[in-house]
């Protein structure tokens, strides 16, 4: 698309224990091509490590100007010894909004690290 143009600011913060980690982002996009130009998201994760290799993960996130929650719940596996090499994720997600019947996704990703 030659005449889009997709614009996000926003803040992180994290903290991490042994086994939990809580993460949030307050992020504001601007996108030139869609029926609205600003829109403002919150994230909210909490990941719980079982051990090296397997995490639970759950994700909240508001898009406060279409009125949409979005939940996530994950499962992430690292099977190699060296535990950042290679992930393999599962996630179940549900939309819910005002406007828009409810809807659902799987999700399989793969990271690789080199």
């Amino acid at each position: 698309m030659n005449d889009a143009n997709l614009n996000t600011t926003g803040l992180f913060a994290q903290y991490k224990n042994n086994k939990l980690a809580l993460s949030a982002q307050v992020s504001n996009s601007s996108y030139s091509r869609s029926g609205y130009n600003d829109y403002n998201k919150a994230h909210f994760l909490t990941q719980y490590k079982f051990n090296d290799h397997l995490s639970l993960k759950n994700k909240i996130v508001q898009n406060f100007d279409v009125n949409e929650v979005q939940g996530e719940l994950g499962l992430v596996l690292n099977p190699l010894k060296d535990t950042d090499r290679l992930q393999l994720e599962v996630t179940a997600a549900n939309y819910q909004s005002q406007n828009v019947v409810t809807r659902q996704r799987l999700k399989f990703s793969t990271s690789f690290r080199f």
